[in-house]
């Protein structure tokens, strides 16, 4: 694992204490959340800290339609996203004692959402997993992971998968 701090204008100062009290770690449904989890875990026990699991969904126009059908798919996606989060929870709840859970409907990208979550619960950091990807499918088709990086304000917990990137589904962005 690897703590991605974004940089500053000011010398920096390696006397203050990092905060790490709370962290956001957005979960995708994948296998990788046993893994970040467990980082996580280590990180908050050593900070008394504290975490939220979010689970962000995609409108694209689901509501747009009007139909009976489109919200009741939407309903059932909250409830599978909510158990999933609440499994999540209680599977981790001897590591992770100060853990809550959030679903985030968003018509924005997965990291948008993700940044504006993190700003509006003033987080610590961000905990997210990386698969190995070569830097053309990363150039061409980028993932969640891609577009926070580079624009990062809050300090981003990157734990790096060891398998092949198996296009498993993930946050869309």
């Amino acid at each position: 694992a690897v703590l991605h701090v974004p940089g500053y204008a000011c010398p920096v100062d390696l006397t203050a204490r990092p905060s790490l009290r709370h962290a956001l770690v957005p979960l995708d449904g994948t296998s990788d959340s046993a893994v970040l989890l467990r980082s996580v875990a280590a990180l908050s026990k050593l900070a008394a800290g504290r975490q939220t699991l979010l689970r962000v969904l995609r409108w694209d126009g689901l509501f747009m339609r009007g139909d009976a059908g489109g919200r009741e798919n939407a309903r059932d996606l909250t409830d599978r996203s909510v158990a999933y989060l609440d499994e999540m929870a209680n599977t981790w709840r001897h590591e992770l004692s100060r853990v809550r859970s959030s679903v985030l409907w968003s018509d924005a990208s997965a990291a948008y959402a993700i940044f504006a979550e993190a700003q509006e619960q003033d987080v610590d950091f961000i905990a997210m997993t990386m698969r190995p990807r070569g830097r053309l499918k990363r150039l061409l088709r980028p993932r969640v992971f891609d577009r926070l990086i580079p624009r990062a304000r809050t300090p981003i917990l990157v734990v790096k998968q060891h398998g092949e990137d198996t296009g498993a589904p993930s946050l869309s962005a």
